[in-house]
């Protein structure tokens, strides 16, 4: 096993692994010239640098108190007992690191890197396994015998609740629909299935003035399948954690530029499984459109065939919490005739731009959108809405590969458009970056989707697709505009490699 002597060990936050160890470490080699001595007192003898050389070689570790600490250890016991490092060479993989614009380093990384991806693979498990978990457990806390309705009784908690719920004495427990209207907090609005007092899988959250979101929640934060309105703008995906996990946009702007100007409502079904319905609902003049979230964690996206019924028949796409996909004509939430996504969204839809870019028989949630994207082109430009905003074509870092050619190539469809108030300052920041290619770092939760005319700078064509609107537009909250990648984008792409 190869021998080694520390010379550095330094820790990095920069970068797409995050929090790193980096270990430069010289080669050791017995002195042959010493061989005599070797064998009149029966002791080895060692040369080393203990400067960077050509024979330097780099060490690259997720980082953790007790690797550096014990990395540390090992340069010690090398320098007062010449116990030398020897590092598993079966435990790295060949990579490479950006040092600087003009020097790239072969490195080797800990196999746990490998690892931590193949972990991220099952990224929404517990968010499948709480789930499944909930739903075994439906049917507790029923006391039908004890529930009535009750309306505007004051909680704890300094909610006002009107809805199903257990008397216990004095002490009025929600449980069944039921809403709850927080006044401290600007009329907070909370709506689902109660359960002892808690809230169940799926849940409506208002915050009036900021935006509403539907679908699964754990604690009263987005997790599972959801949709978000705000102020006019929606986002439609995957959620873990509060945080939008995966954009799947493209698969409910259809169905919701339908509802547009309809009125748009919300309806509760309670049953062996509850779920939540929004949009146009059903009446005598009309069936069911738009999204039901079901307690399990599915959501069927689509259209009813009848009037006036709530009941899962229709044309829809099913989403199940594991991200199982269906497509096609449904009877009482069974698939009665299965369809391609291909073929649904042809015969379906008219503004489904985008569905393409995921397939739905892929294993397409098996990790989160980066939120990282190259720069193509940027523009300032003059909406009549929205006045002066910064225009701006990125490709998500996801679908990049290595150019063979020198020439970054890719399909016209894969571009995500976005729009932001055209502030010198930020324009700036970013123009600069990008030039420098480095890659965009951005938080998916401060933008909405919006369904319009894009202007492809690349291409130079005028068509409708979704862009991402930024929520300074609409005069919501946001983070950090101006954050970029510290290295080159080849640089990522040959780690990616």
């Amino acid at each position: 096993m190869k021998e080694y002597v520390i010379i550095s060990i330094d820790d990095n936050k920069g970068g797409l692994d995050g929090h790193v160890i980096i270990v430069k470490a010289n080669p050791v080699k017995e002195d042959k010239g010493f061989a005599h001595l070797a064998k009149l007192f029966g002791k080895k003898y060692y040369t080393y640098a203990m400067t960077e050389t050509d024979e330097t070689e780099i060490f690259v570790f997720p980082f953790t108190e007790e690797k550096i600490q014990s990395l540390m250890r090992s340069a010690k016991a090398a320098e007062e007992n010449k116990l030398f490092w020897r590092p598993d060479e079966n435990e790295f993989y060949d990579a490479s690191l950006m040092i600087d614009k003009n020097d790239i380093r072969q490195i080797k990384k800990h196999i746990s890197f490998k690892k931590q991806k193949q972990k991220a693979s099952s990224g929404i498990e517990e968010i499948v396994q709480t789930f499944q978990f909930s739903d075994s457990l439906s049917g507790i806390f029923k006391g039908n015998d004890k529930i009535t309705e009750v309306k505007n009784i004051p909680l704890a908690e300094g909610s006002v609740y009107s809805g199903k719920a257990l008397q216990l004495g004095n002490i009025c427990m929600p449980n069944g629909y039921g809403v709850k209207v927080f006044k401290a907090e600007g009329n907070k609005k909370i709506a689902g299935f109660f359960r002892g007092g808690g809230i169940g899988k799926v849940a409506w959250l208002s915050y009036p003035d900021k935006y509403m979101y539907i679908g699964g929640v754990f604690e009263e934060e987005p997790n599972g399948w959801g949709f978000k309105l705000a102020k006019g703008q929606f986002t439609f995906g995957y959620y873990k954690g509060g945080k939008l996990y995966k954009d799947l946009s493209p698969f409910a702007t259809d169905i919701y530029y339908s509802m547009r100007g309809n009125k748009i409502d919300m309806g509760n079904i309670e049953g062996a499984i509850s779920r939540l319905a929004f949009g146009l609902l059903p009446s005598e003049h009309r069936p069911f459109l738009g999204f039901q979230f079901l307690e399990n964690g599915t959501v069927y996206i689509g259209e009813g065939f009848n009037t006036n019924e709530y009941e899962l028949t229709g044309r829809y796409i099913r989403l199940e919490i594991d991200g199982k996909a269906a497509c096609g004509h449904f009877k009482n939430g069974e698939l009665i005739k299965s369809m391609t996504q291909e073929e649904y969204f042809n015969m379906y839809t008219s503004k489904s731009a985008g569905q393409e870019k995921i397939d739905l028989t892929t294993d397409y949630l098996s990790c989160a959108d980066s939120g990282k994207y190259l720069i193509v082109a940027m523009q300032t430009k003059f909406d009549l809405d929205m006045g002066p905003i910064l225009s701006i074509n990125a490709l998500p870092f996801e679908i990049l590969t290595m150019p063979k050619n020198g020439n970054l190539s890719f399909d016209i469809k894969q571009m995500e458009y976005f729009y932001l108030h055209a502030e010198e300052n930020i324009a700036r920041v970013i123009k600069e970056k990008s030039e420098k290619q480095r890659l965009w770092n951005v938080n998916l939760d401060d933008f909405n989707t919006h369904y319009d005319y894009v202007q492809d700078m690349s291409s130079r064509q005028t068509f409708e697709r979704n862009f991402h609107l930024h929520n300074a537009l609409i005069g919501l909250e946001y983070t950090n505009l101006t954050d970029f990648d510290t290295v080159n984008v080849m640089s990522r792409l040959e780690e990616k490699e």
